[in-house]
């Protein structure tokens, strides 16, 4: 029998029936579905079968640069997770391996074994451009902001008087409105800056 174009759904059962609740997964067969549409920086995986084929096929997530969308598509991360770990990379907290991420999550390592194959922990000195701390220039101390590449103390004032005036900035776009910065200058900012 030849199974071309289809979907298998898999109806897992157990200890969920007893709370009620039943779970329900897609399955991928080998060569069917998606292909390779993770490659896709917006695709969010359905199920951890689904996660596992990616892997298969070279998928990987970069701890140490995930950032909230690279973490949302991964099928046991919530949002409030996501942003607590690009909380704490920002702030400069490395995390080196399962263990690391389980303690900064709070959760049992069991938890996110699952994740295992698809994570890649690598070590960025803290001066690679990958490890950039970036700024929220709606909070940052002044002296920090003159420390980004591109901005001299007349642009840090005009930033702290706005945002002291007009309250905090809604995101790049509006940064770049409210400082009426050219596209140039704003290419070579946003490398530094976060609104989160």
């Amino acid at each position: 029998m030849e199974i071309t174009g289809t979907i298998v759904t898999l109806i897992i059962t157990g200890s969920a029936i007893a709370t009620g609740a039943l779970l329900s997964q897609r399955i991928l067969l080998p060569g069917q579905g998606t292909g390779r549409s993770w490659q896709d920086p917006r695709y969010r995986f359905r199920s951890l079968l689904e996660l596992q084929q990616a892997t298969r096929q070279g998928f990987r997530l970069e701890v140490a640069t995930a950032s909230v969308d690279d973490w949302l598509r991964l099928p046991l991360f919530s949002i409030h997770q996501a942003h607590l770990l690009t909380r704490l990379q920002r702030s400069g907290v490395a995390l080196h391996c399962m263990e690391d991420l389980a303690a900064a999550l709070e959760v049992p390592i069991a938890q996110i074994e699952p994740l295992r194959q698809a994570l890649r922990f690598t070590y960025y000195d803290a001066n690679s451009p990958l490890r950039l701390q970036k700024l929220n220039p709606s909070q940052a101390d002044p002296v920090k902001l003159l420390g980004i590449p591109g901005l001299d103390e007349t642009l840090v004032q005009r930033i702290v008087n706005d945002r002291n005036q007009r309250g905090a900035y809604r995101d790049l776009a509006d940064f770049q409105a409210r400082l009426q910065l050219s596209g140039d200058r704003i290419e070579d900012l946003m490398y530094y800056l976060t609104f989160f």
